[in-house]
């Protein structure tokens, strides 16, 4: 019994140990990540038009086919570069000791600057400058892969619409809101395991307050976030409207509204969802998902009714609840996260690995080295099976659409959307399986007619 306690509390685990350990988990996550990449690479590569079906060829002719096969391998090729940059960052974080120096550096701050009262929690003001320090020079090290990702990649095959200026003005204004966000958090939870008794007090006020800050963020975000990127005017009325609102009161959505979302200014991508809670939800519609409705329009988009169905598929993760049931599955990671925190962020071999001196661990500096490189490799197959859930939700609210009498309709516009985003049809199945958050294109398109064929059947 005392070994068995004695291994609980992580006594034996010395600061090489530790060290190591973290250098191997990194080690075997990019090598799986890489070998993921590999296997679609390879798909990518040897895939050709002639495999797929009739149908789906008149929606891929072969220009389109082969623009699109360009541009999910130089993704994916782009995807492999971040895995190493990712695994290159971790790695220099952990054996230069980051975070030691950066958590250092906010007393020189504090002392400094003389912003923080002598009568208030140190650790708290500290943990708040740690934070600002850590998406400061987060930002800095993505910035070569945010350009690269926008203006090379995505504009070399006419998704980019943003400008150097727009991009910049996105770029600060998301940095500020972060810092208006996340200052407070930090805050609050540095007080909340401050307070806490123990373990388990930690896990559940820590758990609570998220909670909390997640209700928040979803009722204010449409309300305060999203106008600051993108206006959303009114859907202009006719048949699309009026068609959405029959939809709405058939099915009992509490619409607020139909609008229009002017995504064409950052991005030739498109989309539909809802947004909002209560009954405050609001319909978006990304301006490019809808045929000629954008002055100019490059023939992309979809018909009124295959907007519909697209519509209709998105209601039914609301019917079923999708997004709450995602909400409370992502809990476990939560909880998880919160629990392993509790438990370890008292073992000093776990900060001296990271180049604190002994006797130092700071509780926030504790919560990223514990969150982004102990829980690595078990927050990964977490995401797997979640990524699993996702796709047979999407199954589901493909299901529903087809119920309501929209299955052609659905497909028709899944085709074009595939087409109009250059989305290859064709994906590795492990890769699909641990990164895809959606079923593939072929996969789904055959879920459909099963379910027209079997809808078919039903309504005879």
């Amino acid at each position: 019994m005392q070994c068995l306690l004695r291994a609980m509390e992580l006594e034996w685990l010395s600061e090489s140990m530790v060290y190591w350990i973290l250098i191997i988990g990194l080690v075997i996550e990019f090598i799986f990540e890489m070998y993921l990449c590999y296997r679609q690479y390879c798909v990518q590569v040897s895939s050709e038009l002639r495999q797929l079906s009739s149908e789906v060829r008149n929606y891929f002719p072969m220009p389109i086919f082969a623009r699109s096969k360009n541009y999910a391998i130089d993704t994916n090729k782009f995807n492999m570069y971040c895995n190493v940059h990712r695994l290159v960052k971790l790695l220099v974080v952990l054996h230069y000791g980051y975070y030691y120096t950066a958590w250092r550096f906010t007393k020189t701050l504090i002392d400094s600057l003389g912003f923080w009262p002598s009568s208030w929690d140190e650790d708290i003001g500290r943990s708040m400058c740690f934070a600002i320090i850590e998406l400061s020079v987060t930002q800095v090290v993505q910035l070569p892969i945010s350009i690269y990702n926008t203006f090379f990649l995505e504009a070399r095959y006419g998704f980019n619409e943003r400008s150097a200026k727009l991009y910049i003005t996105d770029k600060v204004t998301c940095f500020f809101i972060n810092i208006v966000i996340r200052c407070p958090c930090v805050a609050l939870a540095i007080y909340i395991v401050k307070q806490s008794g123990g373990a388990t007090a930690i896990v559940f006020y820590l758990w609570a307050f998220t909670v909390v800050m997640l209700v928040i963020l979803s009722y204010g975000y449409p309300l305060v976030i999203a106008p600051l990127y993108n206006d959303y005017t009114p859907l202009r009325d006719g048949n699309l409207k009026t068609s959405i609102q029959s939809l709405t009161t058939t099915v009992g959505f509490p619409m607020a509204g139909v609008v229009v979302v002017d995504s064409t200014r950052r991005s030739g991508h498109s989309n539909a969802y809802y947004m909002g809670l209560f009954s405050k939800k609001k319909i978006v519609i990304s301006d490019s998902l809808m045929k000629g409705y954008t002055t100019g329009g490059d023939g992309k988009g979809l018909e009124d009714n295959e907007v519909v169905a697209v519509i209709a598929h998105e209601l039914a993760h609301w019917k079923y609840q999708h997004t709450l049931k995602g909400i409370l599955i992502a809990q476990f990671e939560i909880i998880l996260a919160f629990g392993a925190f509790a438990i370890l962020h008292e073992h000093p071999s776990i900060y001296q690995a990271f180049g604190f001196p002994r006797g130092m661990m700071p509780i926030w500096p504790g919560f990223k080295i514990i969150l982004w490189y102990l829980l690595l490799l078990v927050i990964q197959p977490l995401d797997t099976l979640m990524n699993q859930r996702t796709q047979a939700f999407e199954y589901e609210a493909d299901r529903f659409a087809v119920e309501l009498g929209f299955g052609a309709n659905l497909k028709s516009a899944v085709m074009k959307m595939f087409e109009d985003n250059l989305s290859f049809p064709f994906r590795d199945k492990w890769y699909s399986a641990c990164r895809d958050s959606h079923p593939s294109l072929l996969n789904r398109l055959d879920a459909i007619e099963i379910e027209i064929r079997n809808h078919t059947q039903r309504t005879r």
